[in-house]
């Protein structure tokens, strides 16, 4: 089901191994709650996409929500969970440039993203906000977002 805001439902059903995504963010990292890995034909492989907002669960809004209380109101559905997500299109990209099924394309653009010294992603994802820098992971190779942070003495 679609809104007027580009935002879908979700029907997920839970699988012996949940509900076989992972996710990145929350409020104590000032970023939105987002879709950054999915099990390969698992629960939520055609439903979700990599970068996917989760924006709601279960009609529960995520707005201001830790990592971790987000994670417990995912453990706390039943066999089904109900998600509100918006697509975003800046995340899906760098995440799937990330993937171990990643094309060669895909692996050249994350490579000029990390040797590139401005703030901005290509040109068909758009800027990053103000203030954010992407970095990847030494131990998985995954892309993470850092807010740089200045403390005046």
């Amino acid at each position: 089901m679609n809104s007027a805001r580009g935002t879908k439902t979700v029907r997920l059903q839970r699988k012996k191994d949940g509900f076989e995504f992972s996710i990145k963010g929350g409020k104590e990292h000032g970023i939105p709650v987002v879709v950054s890995w999915i099990k390969p034909g698992g629960a939520a492989a055609n439903l979700l996409r990599l970068g996917d907002q989760i924006l709601a669960v279960d009609g529960k809004s995520l707005e201001n929500l830790t990592h971790s209380q987000v994670v417990q109101c995912l453990k706390q559905c039943g066999s089904v969970a109900m998600l509100r997500v918006k697509q975003n299109q800046t995340l899906e990209d760098v995440f799937a440039a990330t993937s171990p099924s990643s094309t060669t394309a895909a692996a050249r653009k994350l490579d000029l993203l990390v040797t590139d010294s401005s703030s901005s992603l290509p040109h068909s994802a758009g800027p990053l906000p103000q203030g954010w820098s992407m970095k990847l992971d030494h131990k998985t190779g995954r892309p993470y977002f850092e807010k740089l942070v200045y403390t005046k003495y």
